[in-house]
């Protein structure tokens, strides 16, 4: 069996709500995971078939010979990204900071 990793960093998504996604995929087969975030309409589920892809021709290019129904995503690990800090104007010269979460995501696939 061959494991192959791909990572996303500074996705400007929050960790949160990639983790209800990633809950169900985790352990599945690829096909499974392509219908699924296909059909989902979260921006997570976009950026997260992205790196699905990118995984993919990842195994393409090591030369490892691919039938997606032979590859399961083993590990899904989701970390912290620093936050971005913005500031939003308020009525009578006050200021709010708005905190915009991001998070770095590493799949890790395997071929059987």
């Amino acid at each position: 069996m061959v494991e192959l990793t791909a990572k996303l960093r500074y996705a400007w998504v929050s960790n949160k709500k990639i983790l209800g996604l990633t809950k169900k995929l985790c352990g599945k087969t690829f096909d499974f995971a392509k219908v699924v975030l296909f059909h989902s309409n979260k921006k997570s589920a976009a950026l997260f078939y992205k790196l699905l892809m990118s995984c993919l021709n990842n195994a393409m290019n090591h030369g490892v010979v691919i039938i997606e129904k032979n590859i399961i995503i083993k590990n899904i690990i989701i970390n912290k990204a620093p936050m971005l800090e913005k500031k939003s104007y308020r009525a009578k010269g006050t200021m709010d900071k708005v905190k915009q979460r991001g998070s770095h995501i590493v799949v890790t696939i395997t071929v059987r």
